[in-house]
């Protein structure tokens, strides 16, 4: 199992001041508004009772304010913030969330990682629409797709007022109304996003912008840029829909205990379901890639009851690996037989089968998706942090070994993982990780030459995202030789 942890969303930014802008009470904030709607909620009208029509749009609505609850009881600690200061609101078939930003936040890119919740949010809120009573109904007695949800997300500025008439304790702590041409356009890129092809879910060219700004993994995959002339605006509008996503590649340190346990009954029901909605649809990749992580899930549960616990996983016989994570090896597959020419799709395939800990297939993989896309540092990241994992799999390497206890072969391996960092490091990317990552397989070694280049990614990297690559490097294994070392401790003094 992968022993190093990045995807953390806790990193945040604003970087005006109270004096600048006013107070957190000021009526004029940034804001990430989502809206989310029914697509074709009027055909289904047609074909129910009043009463029956009522009780679907009901179940929207429940599950829409379920799906808030779920993100915030997982949300990190760090940003639980950013969910007290918001509005979430629903009306016949449609919904809208606003997350307000703070003005001053003690984290960077906190504009990045709002969007990034909306994302979070729209995902799961997708996921237990297709687990509603209308889409059983539909998948499984009448062999129909279920009926889907289009997203739209955007950031900007709202000017919002007090109304005690409009306080909500749960929904509306704070009371505030808001307005603006911001929520109008986000409203508008919800529309466009009904004419999505992939996962119906649109952002705005500010949300974008605000993602590609944080320096964390990308799990998230857009397709390439859109424009829209929407109904009210004079000129065109940029908009992106999301394509892909995928778990991040230590995602298992970041699973909860309520997921393996709580929600096991209803995770093997959802991956089910998405499995034989998948074969009316085979071809969806937001489907293919939902089932892909809920059997992700089901597959680490597994492991961690043969092993007893999440930590002693590591010892079990690679066997295992390759049996728990089977089906979703052949979901990912059969999504690369549907999109031959997507490297996405083939780097998720790839992903999977690390955690088999097939790690030749998983290299083979990453070879041929640099053939796709030549331009993407993730994919010499993962092919580096494979390599790596397999060599420290070994069992002549432990956390002790330096340079000079490596064999031949073991030396030109790790030669090898440094010239695909390298080849990582000299692509236009803004990531916190992968100059960690290679700052960590650089200093484990300890060998005279590399420690310099080692330190400077380090301190790279500590500069983007300072608290958590601080508090990485505290815990983690490979700079166990380097932790005591006095430029280490200068690195992370400040």
């Amino acid at each position: 199992m992968h022993t190093r942890s990045r995807r953390f969303h806790t990193d945040v930014v604003n970087t005006r001041s109270v004096s600048e802008n006013g107070s957190n009470d000021s009526p004029e904030r940034n804001a990430v508004i989502l809206f989310a709607d029914i697509i074709g909620a009027s055909e289904v009208s047609n074909h129910k009772t009043p009463a029956k029509y009522y009780d679907f749009v009901r179940e929207f609505q429940n599950i829409f304010r379920a799906t808030f609850e779920i993100i915030k009881k997982e949300i990190n600690p760090d940003i639980f913030h950013l969910l007290q200061d918001f509005k979430l609101d629903t009306r016949g078939d449609e919904g809208i969330l606003i997350i307000y930003l703070p003005y001053v936040d003690p984290k960077p890119y906190v504009e990045g990682r709002a969007v990034l919740l909306g994302l979070d949010f729209a995902l799961e809120l997708k996921r237990l629409w297709v687990n509603s009573e209308e889409n059983i109904d539909r998948i499984k007695n009448y062999k129909l797709l279920p009926v889907d949800i289009g997203v739209g997300i955007h950031y900007g500025n709202v000017h919002r007022r007090k109304e005690p008439k409009r306080y909500d304790k749960i929904w509306n702590p704070l009371g505030f109304t808001p307005e603006g041409y911001a929520i109008n356009l986000a409203k508008r890129v919800e529309t466009e996003s009904r004419n999505g092809r992939y996962t119906n879910i649109f952002v705005s060219e500010a949300a974008y912008g605000a993602l590609q700004k944080y320096p964390t993994e990308k799990i998230y995959h857009f397709d390439e840029q859109q424009t829209m002339l929407p109904k009210g605006i004079s000129h065109k509008i940029p908009v992106f829909e999301l394509k892909h996503y995928h778990l991040g590649s230590d995602w298992t340190l970041e699973i909860k205990p309520r997921v393996l346990n709580d929600e096991l009954p209803g995770m093997k029901q959802g991956a089910k379901l998405l499995s034989d909605a998948l074969k009316l649809n085979p071809t969806s990749i937001w489907l293919s890639e939902t089932l892909i992580m809920t059997q992700m899930m089901l597959g680490l549960n597994k492991l961690i009851k043969r092993a007893k616990s999440l930590k002693q996983i590591k010892e079990l016989k690679e066997e295992y690996f390759m049996k728990a994570f089977l089906d979703a090896r052949e979901t990912a597959l059969q999504l690369t037989q549907n999109f031959p020419n997507d490297s996405i799709a083939i780097l998720i395939l790839g992903l999977v089968e690390g955690e088999q800990t097939d790690y030749e297939s998983e290299k083979n993989r990453y070879e041929q998706a640099k053939l796709l896309d030549k331009n993407s540092p993730d994919i010499e990241w993962y092919e580096a942090l494979s390599m790596s994992y397999q060599l420290d799999n070994q069992d002549s390497i432990s956390s002790d070994s330096t340079f000079n206890d490596l064999s031949v072969d073991q030396e030109e391996k790790v030669k090898e993982i440094f010239q695909l960092f390298d080849q990582a490091i000299s692509k236009h990317f803004i990531s916190a990780w992968i100059p960690y990552d290679y700052a960590c397989e650089l200093l484990r070694w300890r060998r005279k030459k590399d420690m310099k280049k080692g330190w400077k990614f380090l301190r790279l990297a500590y500069k983007l995202l300072p608290d958590e690559v601080k508090d990485m490097a505290t815990r983690e294994p490979y700079l166990n030789g380097v932790r005591n070392l006095s430029e280490f401790k200068r690195i992370f003094a400040k």
